[in-house]
Formats: C-alpha cells, structure tokens, sequence
C-alpha cells in the first residue's frame, strides 16, 4: 500500500489541485478498490489505441500512462476503456483514477518513442543528388524496410541509423513533405522540402566559321564571319555539345536589301541527309535591314535538344525575294539554353519522312517561302486573303520587249530537285474580269530542265477555257506535244495534282488530276510511254548531267493583264508511299 500511495502522490503532484476532489474529509486518498485486469497491446507507439479491462472501473475513470494523462478515449464501459497512448508518454504501469477510487495494472507498458523527422541536410537539391533526413528515434530496421518517398517517387536508401538516413534523390521526385514507412511500425512525414534544377553551367561555342564541312552557292568566309551570300547558299557546320541538353543557335546579322531575306537554321545527325534536307520553314527568321551592313540585330534559333558528346551538324541557309544578296553574319553561337524546362526540338535526321516536300498555304503573313517570287517592274507576286497572288501587266512588255524577267510573274523552288520523279499538288483561281477568257498560252506550272537546255520539259498552259498539257523529250522547239487535260470554270477554287516521271525511250509518263473531288485511281489524263526530260540519262528514268524543277505562276508575253492566285502549294521529289496523299489540296 506504501508503494501505491507514493504512486499516486507522484500523480497527485504533477495534476491540478482538483485531481482529488474526491478524497475523504480526513484529507486522506481513497481506497485503491479498481482492480485492472489486464490490457492490450504491451507496447505501443503514440496514438496506438489500448484496451484496458477492470473491475470498478465506472464510466469517468481517467487513466495514465505512468505519469502522463490520457487524452483520447475512444470507447467506455463499466468493465473495459479504449485509449490511444499520449504523444509524451513513458514506459511503466498503467494508472486508472476515478474519483477517489484507483488502481494501476501489475505489468508495465512498454512506450515505443514516435520517430520524428526533424530536418534535412539541405532543404532544396535536385533529383539525383545525396540527402540526409535528420531526426530521432528512427527505427534501425532491415534497410530494405525503409521506404522513403518524394510525392510518388520512391528514392534509393543508403544507410539508416537511429538519427539519419541517407537516401538518393529520385528520378520523379515532387516538392513537398518527405515522408519515411518503417515497414509495419510507423510512417512519419518530414517538412516541406524543394526539388531544385541541376545547375549546369556550360560555356558558350564559338564556331569557326572558316571550318565548314559542306557548302553551296555564293558565300565568302572569314574568321568569324561570312558575308557575300546570295539566295541559295548554305554551309553545314560540325559541332559536339558539353552536355545533355537544350541549346539554341545565335548569331548577329545584318542585311542591306530593300527585299525580304531570310536565314534558315537547322541541325541533324548526319551530314549526307542534312544536305539533302528540304528547309523546315518553321526555322527560318526574316533579317530586318536596321541600316545597312554594319548594323547587326540579334537571332536566336532552336532551341534544340542535344546529347553531350554526340557529333552534330549544323546548316546555314540563306534565302532571298530577290536575286541578288543576302546578309552578312558573325558571331555563330551554340548556346546552352537559359530555359531547360521547354520540350525542344528533336535532332535526329534518320527518322524524318524519307522524302522532301515544299509547301506553303499561305495561311500566316506574307511569307512565301520556300517559294521565292520572281516578279519585276508592276508585275507581283504577294500574299493575298492567305493565298499566293500573280499578277502580270502588259505594260512590262512594251517597256522590255523581249526580256524574259519581264514576262509575267512566278514562284519557284530553288531547293527542289529531281532527276526522275516528282509530284505537285495546289488549288488554282481564275478570277472574273481579271483573267480574260479568250487568253492563249498562259504557262501556270513547269517542269524546269535545269543543267542541259535550261528549258522547260513540260508544262499546264491555259488556252482560252482550255488547260492543256505540253511535253517535249528535247530542247527543240519542235518536239513539243499538246494534250487537253480538261475544261476549266472561273470564280471557283480548283483542286489540281500532277505526277511526272522522266524518261527516255518512251519510258516516261504524266499523270494530272483536275477537279473538287479526285481520286488517285482516276486520273483526268494520263499520258503514259512518252518522253520527258533530256540530256545524258544513267538510265531510262534517270537523268545525269541535269534535273527537273518546279516554277508556279504566269509567264506570258501579250497583251492580255492577268491575275491568277494559288493555294495550298505543295511540291513532292520523287515518289513516296502516299504520295498523292501527301500533294493532294487540302491534305
């Protein structure tokens, strides 16, 4: 009984004076008359829930956990009480007071310490750098049973001791509160912690613009610098990144020409498929003239995704509405990107499509590229209502008789090139009152015989109502052949396509669709075993020491003023899967 007393002195001393309320006038305790039976769990961590059983126990009994007062009671009864054990408790017996009626269990409760994460090594780093999660009373289980988690992503652990745990920053790791499962025992939940970005720092380079791996047209080089540039000429570049990531292009330019020039910037994988690549126009930028040669602007290209290491190849394009020069240009840069967190642009020129298409629907600006006008005087050719207007005053054939840059207005593509198959796909408008009905020998689309004759090898001409077809399988004159394709309506979009093959021997065939609704099964003419093309020939549909091109527009020399306009312009080389498909209007 001494034992007892003492006990709940101790209890008396760290309660309010009114714990006792209930003791007898002679300020004596009561009797201890509640008898615990028993309870379960032995141990527990905080909050673990307890069954306590007792007898006299009545429906206020207050129990303690050695000397720390329960707070939580989950369920009473006169014989039996549920609670959780306190966050502060302590190992020992069980006390149970209900008025001035007590009792505490024979056996102990064994207090499990919660463990508690109390702060990190550092408080923001970036995925795949080490941490230390500080705390107390970690449980210094099997390493495999301790699962540490960022948001969803679980990291890698190194080592656990009673105090920290050392884990690997995952791949997936989110901002926010880390938590750490100890297997079956307890999950905690850390504070508030920040995934950081890898700080990469990468210096910028500087290519040597002297050393290039491949070029083409009218350009001169200089250290760190290219000028004497006109519309067609490229360099290709090698480069190799420090490291994995996003990289843009920069380089200053200038130009002095009152006409539209442009600078295309590109990259791939291989040097052979780079070169042959059609120009991505969504990578071409307008050089804006801010006062001549000297005065250079600022462009940036990409940004491109690149892996450390890897061989690269970067192309330069220049491109011009005029005929003469482009722009100078100095400072080429590869430029780790500020910003690493958009998607970029994908290097790897063995996945395109496998073939080359040039297409514009002038559905943006004015842009006609890559079609490039060639208009002089008060012929034009402009974008209109988002399509291609051409426009051809007679006055420029009295003023220039003769002169073939005067003779109407046209787009061609300087960068296609065939030397057997090639597709063309467009709408075409004839409007009312400004293209005459009873005009002949309107020339709106070519195949161009570059290289030998320099000529056109075929070609749709409008006579009078009439769209007719001309072919030759030489440069002279006579050897032309007419065929009517079809009929044709004005103030009306019509759907054309065109198939030609180059060929010797009557090896070669044309094809055209005429119409709103085609089919690639039913073409309007089919014009097959004829020929088309000339010079050498490495064999019957391929031609050798020349190749096919393609012009768009007017070329006429008379007196009738025309106005025609095209869209969704569309030139295919060669002969792909789908290839109707991939020229047809509207596709």
């Amino acid at each position: 009984m001494k034992n007892i007393l003492r006990y709940m002195f101790i209890i008396a001393g760290i309660l309010t004076h009114g714990v006792f309320a209930g003791c007898s006038d002679d300020g004596k305790l009561g009797s201890a008359s509640i008898d615990i039976n028993g309870f379960t769990p032995m141990e527990g961590l905080p909050g673990t829930e307890v069954l306590i059983t007792a007898s006299g126990l009545g429906d206020q009994a207050r129990v303690f956990f050695n000397e720390t007062e329960v707070t939580e009671y989950v369920s009473r009864s006169s014989d039996a009480v549920v609670v959780r054990v306190p966050d502060n408790a302590s190992s020992g017996r069980i006390g149970v007071l209900n008025g001035d009626a007590f009792g505490f269990s024979i056996e102990e409760f064994t207090f499990i310490p919660s463990a508690v994460i109390q702060g990190y090594s550092q408080n923001t780093a970036p995925v795949g750098e080490t941490l230390i999660i500080n705390g107390r009373n970690f449980f210094e289980i099997d390493i495999e049973d301790v699962i540490v988690k960022f948001g969803n992503a679980v990291a890698s652990v190194i080592s656990v001791t009673s105090s920290a745990i050392t884990v690997v920053i995952p791949e997936g790791a989110e901002t926010g509160n880390i938590t750490v499962q100890f297997g079956d025992i307890q999950t905690v939940e850390g504070p508030l912690f920040t995934v950081g970005k890898v700080v990469i720092i990468v210096s910028d380079y500087l290519v040597d613009t002297k050393n290039y791996e491949a070029g083409g047209g009218t350009f001169v080089v200089s250290d760190n610098y290219i000028d004497g540039t006109k519309n067609g000429a490229y360099l290709i570049y090698k480069v190799v990144p420090e490291a994995d990531g996003l990289y843009d292009i920069k380089a200053q330019m200038s130009t002095n020409q009152g006409y539209n020039c442009y600078v295309n910037i590109d990259m791939g994988t291989d040097l052979d498929v780079l070169n042959a690549k059609a120009i991505d126009q969504s990578l071409t930028k307008q050089i804006q003239n801010l006062g001549g040669w000297a005065a250079m602007g600022d462009y940036s290209y990409g940004p491109f995704k690149l892996k450390g290491g890897n061989t690269y190849y970067l192309r330069i394009s220049y491109l011009a509405d005029g005929t003469s020069w482009v722009c100078n240009l100095t400072n080429l840069i590869l430029h780790y990107a500020d910003d690493q967190e958009t998607s970029g642009i994908e290097v790897d020129n063995e996945s395109g499509p496998g073939y080359n298409l040039y297409a514009n629907n002038f559905d943006e600006g004015t842009l006609l590229l890559p079609f490039l006008a060639r208009a002089v005087g008060t012929n034009y050719v402009k974008v209109v209502d988002q399509c291609a207007e051409f426009y051809y005053d007679p006055q420029m054939m009295v003023e220039h008789p003769g002169e073939r840059a005067y003779k109407g207005a046209e787009v061609s593509c300087d960068e296609y090139s065939t030397k057997s198959e090639g597709w063309y796909g467009y709408r075409l408008y004839l409007p009312e009152e400004k293209f005459p009905k009873n005009a002949t020998g309107t020339i709106i689309t070519q195949i161009f015989n570059n290289g030998y004759g320099n000529t056109w090898a075929g070609h749709l001409h409008i006579d009078g109502e009439k769209l007719i077809i001309a072919y030759r399988g030489s440069s002279a004159s006579t050897a032309q052949i007419d065929a009517e394709v079809s009929s044709l309506e004005w103030g009306k979009w019509i759907k054309l396509v065109i198939n030609f093959q180059a060929g010797t021997g009557n090896k070669g065939h044309i094809r055209i669709w005429v119409g709103e609704e085609i089919s690639e099964d039913q073409p309007t003419l089919n014009l097959e075993n004829i020929n088309l093309g000339f010079g050498s020939w490495t064999d019957s549909n391929t031609l050798d020491d020349s190749y096919l091109s393609c012009k768009f527009g007017l070329y006429v020399a008379d007196e009738h003023e025309r106005t025609i306009r095209f869209d969704d312009l569309k030139a295919l080389e060669g002969n792909p899967e789908g290839a109707f498909d991939i020229v047809k209007p509207g596709n």
